[in-house]
């Protein structure tokens, strides 16, 4: 019975630290947030903006296929824009 009540101790300890840690964490987190977005938000739309130009390079490549003569390049292009945006 001891090791039952034991590992109820246990359980409610961890609760407790839980506890402690998330409202540690929370303030460190909104600060990660409002340092880190700043900076990261422009290099993730310019990584967006390079992934979109990779990937309608790598399409304008594959027009001369079949499925894809009869696609405007520009309304292509201006999909991919949107759907990365």
């Amino acid at each position: 019975m001891s090791s039952v009540r034991d590992l109820t101790e246990l359980l409610k300890a961890l609760r407790e630290l839980r506890t402690a840690v998330d409202q540690f964490l929370r303030p460190v987190e909104e600060l990660r947030s409002s340092l880190v977005e700043p900076v990261a938000k422009p290099i993730e739309d310019e990584f967006k903006k390079t992934l979109s130009s990779v990937l309608y390079s790598r399409l304008i490549d594959l027009g001369r296929a079949r499925e894809l003569s009869n696609v405007d390049p520009e309304e292509l292009k201006e999909k991919i824009r949107r759907h990365f945006s």
